[in-house]
């Protein structure tokens, strides 16, 4: 194993027998391989999501683009990117294979799961802010919470301030009710983001590839409208047309979470936007046909 510390160490790691290189994201720091273009240059990508991270011009400098399903090839058209179907393999998301699907209809048990602020304002589609509401409400109705923000939230010392507190309301409710709460250092730390979501009969989340990995549960989820209203973050983000979406002021909030615990009206499209998001993959060999394709990418001449 060699460690890269410096574009000295990138040099130096050259060999003979290096055929390709495979990137987890299209960070600039993670790009010094680019130059070298007598290696196979692959991008996985480290998750799927509808933000406009997910489809920048940077997926073009790339002999081949491994994505999870048809919506990752469609999102740079969304965005107006053009990227040469060539150029893009569909190979699903492997990462998901370990999530239980559904085996109950009620939904006792909510995950609530906000990312953090991001690197720039049009980025930050945080629910935090709104997070004491939308935990209250899922308190007043009986729900245990699994409460798991996005390791980055102590960035940003408003959404730490809020998250803080919600961890505080969950310790009191667990106090009074002796409801079995997942919080803090619980579901933050000791437990991954798959445990959450098998433990979990339904999901509030955000913009996050955390929304597409959910779908392979085939659970009821809701996203949160942020920072604009419903028909625009609707329009902005095509994943959330196949889910329930609550408003930045939380005024529908109470029919979502009827959708999400009694009537899950949305089923079917959710269902469909599973196969369109995640790739039409067995999945007794959902994580091993990525393999494959990764293998076959890597020594292609």
């Amino acid at each position: 194993m060699i460690h890269i510390g410096d574009s000295v160490d990138v040099d130096r790691s050259i060999l003979p027998s290096l055929h390709a290189i495979v990137y987890v994201n299209t960070a600039v720091k993670n790009a010094h391989y680019i130059r070298f273009t007598h290696l196979r240059q692959i991008q996985i990508n480290h998750g799927d999501s509808d933000k406009p991270a997910s489809a920048s011009k940077a997926f073009r400098m790339f002999d081949v683009n491994m994505v999870a399903g048809q919506a990752a090839v469609d999102r740079f058209a969304h965005y107006g990117v053009r990227v040469p179907r060539e150029l893009v393999r569909i190979v699903g998301r492997p990462q998901v294979a370990a999530i239980e699907t559904a085996k109950q209809s009620s939904v006792d048990t909510v995950l609530y799961a906000p990312t953090w602020a991001g690197f720039f304002g049009d980025s930050d589609f945080s629910s935090l802010r709104q997070g004491e509401a939308i935990v209250g409400a899922l308190l007043a109705r009986g729900k245990t919470v699994i409460f798991r923000p996005h390791s980055f939230t102590e960035r940003n010392p408003e959404l730490a301030q809020a998250a803080e507190r919600i961890r505080a309301m969950l310790r009191a409710d667990s106090e009074t009710s002796h409801r079995g709460h997942l919080f803090g250092r619980i579901a933050e730390s000791e437990m991954g983001i798959v445990d959450c979501f098998n433990r979990s009969d339904a999901m509030i989340a955000d913009v996050s590839s955390i929304v597409t990995d959910y779908l392979y549960s085939e659970k009821p989820m809701a996203m949160v409208s942020a920072n604009t209203d419903v028909a625009a973050f609707r329009e902005s983000f095509p994943v959330s047309r196949s889910l329930y979406v609550v408003d930045q002021e939380l005024r529908n909030f109470e029919s979502v979470l009827n959708e999400l615990a009694v009537t899950d009206t949305g089923r079917l499209a959710r269902l469909a936007a599973r196969r369109y998001y995640l790739g039409e993959f067995a999945r007794r060999s959902y994580a091993s046909d990525f393999v494959t394709a990764l293998r076959e990418e890597v020594f292609r001449r």
